[in-house]
């Protein structure tokens, strides 16, 4: 039987020099030289102070009078930057908003009433309250009779003249299509023309009454009837040049 040497790691036995166990690849010449002796790191020499340690910043604080410098207080430390003010009159853009009359806030079209003080958008449109003249509904109606006259005569000058808009520019372009073989589309903005014409009415008496809850021609409302009669007249005029081009 031939000179087996044995595996110092896993005991496996492997023929007779060796250098490296067949079964765990350990190395036979690590195993048979001695460890190489593991020298230990110098001391520090330990520095010794005759005295406390000073350290070199200047002290903190201010000095007492012929006596060590006192601890700092919270009034040697800066406090948080103050916020910056805002700028008096900044008011935030909105696209169709209006001004409220009372603190300025710009509100959105689709608002009554204002979001910072909850006034009435009418009293924008109109004079303020102290302003407003004392007038009796059956009065405001007559006034009503004049595209816009209501309004005006109840102190709502600026609705009235959106009110007045919209009926004119309904009530000419209603003739106008009439007039130029459109019937159906004339008839139609001249009843509609009709129908906003007694709704200002009413709206006028609701002023006079000082009952605001129950105006119908609100500035959205005229703003979409203004933009729907605008849609019809558009329809109609690109009718009208389609059929001119048509042999």
């Amino acid at each position: 039987m031939p000179d087996v040497v044995n595996c110092p790691a896993c005991g496996a036995a492997n023929p007779s020099g060796s250098e490296w166990c067949g079964q765990c690849f350990a190395s036979f010449a690590a195993a048979s030289s001695p460890p190489m002796p593991v020298e230990p790191p110098p001391a520090r020499p330990v520095q010794s102070h005759p005295g406390p340690v000073r350290s070199s910043a200047p002290p903190v604080g201010p000095k007492g009078p012929g006596g060590p410098p006192t601890p700092p207080t919270r009034s040697d430390f800066p406090g948080p930057a103050s916020p910056v003010p805002p700028i008096e009159g900044h008011q935030e853009h909105v696209e169709g908003g209006w001004n409220c009359a009372s603190c300025g806030t710009v509100n959105p079209v689709v608002f009554d009433i204002c979001r910072s003080c909850n006034t009435s958008i009418y009293e924008t449109f109109g004079a303020d309250e102290d302003d407003r003249v004392d007038i009796d509904p059956t009065t405001a109606a007559v006034w009503g009779l004049l595209p816009g006259g209501g309004h005006f005569k109840v102190g709502q000058a600026g609705l009235g003249l959106a009110v007045a808009g919209l009926l004119v520019t309904a009530l000419v372009f209603g003739v106008l299509m009439v007039g130029g073989n459109r019937n159906a589309i004339g008839l139609v903005l001249l009843a509609f023309s009709g129908v906003a014409w007694a709704i200002s009415i009413y709206d006028a008496t609701r002023f006079a009454a000082r009952n605001e809850d129950a105006v119908l021609l609100r500035p959205k409302v005229i703003t979409m009837a203004m933009g729907l009669v605008f849609a019809v007249v558009i329809v109609a005029a690109v009718s009208i040049t389609g059929e001119g081009r048509t042999p």
